[in-house]
């Protein structure tokens, strides 16, 4: 099969980018409505990105 082109590559970056950006949205205001800790509020979504993009990368860098 062919691979997939550029235009389906930017929609997908862009599908993926939007949904991070609704996610971050929702753990900031989850944050402020249960008065949680503010630094742990504003960390928790790019540390939990970076440890997903680590895993992938550890998981594709291991098939060779």
């Amino acid at each position: 099969p062919r691979a997939p082109g550029m235009g389906s590559r930017l929609a997908l970056g862009v599908i993926i980018g939007l949904l991070t950006y609704i996610a971050y949205q929702i753990v900031l205001n989850l944050g402020l409505l249960f008065a949680l800790n503010a630094p742990f509020t504003a960390l928790a979504p790019p540390l939990l990105l970076l440890a997903l993009a680590l895993a992938l990368v550890y998981r594709f860098d291991r098939r060779g």
